[in-house]
């Protein structure tokens, strides 16, 4: 459960326990992820799923499920909180968790243009290399050939060529959904580093299909920075 605030008078010290209100809304109306753990014994995952479909048992069994929801934040401390509100890491978490996907989106695409600079860098065939600037959008690709090299290189650890070679024979919103999935992964491991309890929420947020939109990195301090720089260059209303 989320640890008790005590609420003091006063100019802006109501911003946590609004924070907190926002949180547990986040919490208890987040989309049930199909794939996600629930434990739903002594059910079988699958008998779980045919009752949650039918009139009788979907209200209450969607309350139980939004209730083990509640445990994702279990953990999170008074600290934490507070610093929700004043560090920015903790306005990323809000970023992740409150904000529009239209704009989390082009965060994640931003990220991901960072990642993927040296493999973007490295297509040399003209319908291929405009081919990424659509799925990654002008900016994105702007960032991978002409900023990441110089300012956010060391996030080049977490492109694949995988990923590259699957979007290059992917229809064109396959290729950004998968290259969005990415970045997107990245910024929730940014938030796990320091409110790792939040981490998972963000993440039931992602609406795609792509299985890396769904997994966290192992991400260091530095990388944080990286990702933090390049948002407060490339979207300073974040």
């Amino acid at each position: 459960m989320l640890p008790p605030v005590q609420i003091q008078h006063g100019a802006g010290a109501d911003r946590p326990f609004h924070t907190l209100v926002k949180l547990a809304a986040a919490l208890t109306q987040s989309p049930i992820d199909e794939k996600a753990s629930i434990d739903c014994s002594p059910l079988t995952r699958g008998q779980f799923e045919a009752l949650l479909s039918t009139e009788p048992f979907g209200e209450p069994l969607e309350r139980f499920v939004r209730t083990q929801a509640l445990d994702q934040a279990k953990g999170l401390t008074r600290k934490q909180i507070r610093q929700l509100e004043v560090s920015p890491a903790g306005r990323l978490t809000q970023f992740l968790l409150f904000g529009s996907m239209d704009f989390l989106e082009q965060a994640a695409l931003l990220v991901c243009g960072a990642a993927m600079h040296s493999r973007v860098l490295a297509v040399v065939q003209k319908d291929k290399r405009e081919f990424l600037r659509d799925a990654l959008g002008r900016e994105a690709y702007q960032v991978a050939t002409l900023e990441a090299p110089m300012l956010y290189a060391g996030l080049g650890a977490f492109g694949t060529d995988f990923l590259l070679s699957e979007a290059l024979v992917a229809e064109l919103d396959e290729a950004r959904e998968s290259f969005a999935a990415l970045g997107f992964s990245l910024l929730a491991s940014a938030v796990a580093l320091h409110f790792r309890p939040l981490a998972k929420l963000a993440l039931a947020r992602w609406p795609w299909e792509s299985a890396e939109g769904h997994r966290l990195k192992k991400i260091q301090q530095k990388d944080v920075q990286l990702i933090l720089l390049l948002l407060q260059r490339r979207m300073p209303e974040w």
